[in-house]
């Protein structure tokens, strides 16, 4: 799948689910890489400034900062491998106030090649913007916000899922169904394309780690 096709089914999957406006993801080529690498996610449409990422309003009040990279494989100047892409990084930031606020909920993320080279923490893994009270009694190396907790790498689908069962109240049954099957569908379509050798299971795949 090319870069903004892919960009194209993320907005589809947002836009028939949780997003609470029509949305445009577009492909930014990320300038300073020599690496053909791309940036998905919700421009602002103001040409006349450097490209920006905006939060994506969702139909609870709440937002989505959606970050999603991703590198073209091979030779991208020719028609048979453009189509080849794969995900190096993405970062999901869910915030339930304006854009303009710093205060944050939760945010995935997920990262082949880590900024600093000596982490060592998960290429997968969960940020929470809280503190358990009984945190404050152990002895520690960060605040709980700054802590990498682990997670498997996790599909647009999995996290919309999340977003749409467990923070969408108003949400009717019959139309949290036609959410779940469409995101489910979509999950079957990225197992195949990205998973190979996995033992089949009989949870919905979207329901599956």
């Amino acid at each position: 799948m090319s870069v903004q096709g892919l960009a194209d089914h993320f907005g589809t999957l947002l836009e028939k689910t949780i997003s609470a406006k029509p949305i445009k993801l577009q492909g930014q080529k990320i300038r300073d890489k020599e690496a053909p690498d791309w940036l998905i996610g919700n421009y602002a449409p103001d040409r006349d400034k450097l490209p920006t990422i905006e939060p994506i309003e969702l139909k609870n009040g709440g937002f989505l900062r959606f970050e999603h990279r991703v590198r073209v494989l091979d030779d991208p100047g020719t028609e048979r491998n453009i189509n080849k892409t794969t995900t190096l990084s993405y970062s999901y930031e869910y915030s339930a106030t304006s854009p303009d606020d710093p205060d944050w909920i939760l945010r995935y993320e997920y990262e082949t090649e880590p900024q600093d080279p000596k982490a060592r923490y998960p290429a997968g893994h969960l940020h929470v913007n809280a503190e358990p009270r009984d945190y404050t009694q152990i002895e520690k190396v960060k605040n709980f916000p700054l802590l990498h907790l682990p997670t498997s790498r996790l599909s647009i689908e999995k996290i919309i899922w999340h977003l749409a069962n467990e923070h969408t109240p108003r949400a009717r049954k019959a139309e949290k169904q036609e959410w779940f099957e469409l995101l489910n569908e979509s999950e079957k379509g990225h197992r195949e394309r990205t998973t190979t050798g996995k033992r089949p299971s009989t949870r919905p795949p979207i329901l599956d780690g």
